[in-house]
């Protein structure tokens, strides 16, 4: 039997290099799509070496066989310095050409570079003006950043109703952090009716997409029975989900649960 494990692994070793060299080849003969898988693998180390040099390497050539996806990588490759000098100039040019060609990831990630200020002069309209056209792609996070603009008015009308519109966009579109915007502008009676039950709802929403915030807020409305009616198991299981997010308020108040209400 270990003579059959042993062909066996011998063919799927030969299989795999086979799959590799006909991706190579598909690559090399301008197949964008081809160029991309070999990034992932070799980004991830997934059947080959992992390199994140020969990752970027594939990328590039696929952006330049003009694969959005290829250039927000490449972007994200040089912004981090992933194998590669750090470099803010080359990670917005290849943002840039991956948001001119449709990819929503990559005008959120120069959105957000211009927000920051990093390699280019910080400016809040020139960040709000790619984040609209990634929302416009239902890029969650995008959407969520607009929320937040037009909540603050960073350099746009401030207006909670637009505020509201934009995170109830980037909360249907399962971004954490939008939810949360949401619950807060009901929570607070922001520009609409005070209601703790639609805020609820919307902590609720985030927390299943994994924000820790939104996990912490829901606990803290049942708990308190406000908006809600109180239910400490509801609430010790928000906490619970908090603290596996990471957040220490989620773990402390579990536990606080557990003692005064097992």
């Amino acid at each position: 039997m270990k003579y059959w494990g042993l062909a066996l692994a011998l063919c799927t070793s030969l299989c795999v290099a086979g799959e590799i060299e006909d991706l190579d080849i598909r690559c090399m003969m301008d197949d964008g799509e081809s160029c991309m898988a070999l990034g992932y693998k070799y980004s991830d180390g997934d059947e080959v070496e992992q390199s994140a040099t020969k990752g970027l390497e594939y990328f590039e050539k696929a952006c330049k066989l003009k694969e959005p996806t290829g250039c927000y990588f490449t972007g994200y490759t040089y912004q981090k310095g992933l194998g590669v000098v750090r470099s803010f100039s080359d990670a917005i040019k290849y943002y840039k050409e991956g948001c001119f060609l449709d990819s929503a990831a990559s005008c959120t990630a120069l959105g957000s570079m211009y927000q920051d200020g990093q390699g280019v002069e910080r400016s809040s309209s020139i960040a709000n003006k790619y984040f609209e056209k990634a929302c416009e792609k239902d890029d969650g996070i995008a959407c969520g950043e607009l929320g937040v603009a037009y909540e603050e008015g960073n350099s746009l009308r401030q207006s909670y109703q637009d505020a509201l519109r934009f995170y109830e966009k980037g909360c249907r579109l399962h971004d954490g952090s939008s939810c949360l915007g949401a619950g807060e502008i009901y929570a607070k009676g922001n520009g609409v009716k005070k209601s703790a039950k639609k805020a609820a709802e919307f902590y609720a929403q985030g927390c299943a997409y994994k924000d820790g915030s939104c996990c912490i807020s829901a606990a803290e409305l049942y708990e308190h029975g406000k908006g809600v009616s109180r239910d400490y198991s509801i609430a010790k299981e928000f906490y619970g989900q908090a603290c596996d997010a990471g957040y220490e308020q989620g773990c402390n108040g579990f536990a606080e649960l557990n003692k005064k209400h097992h």
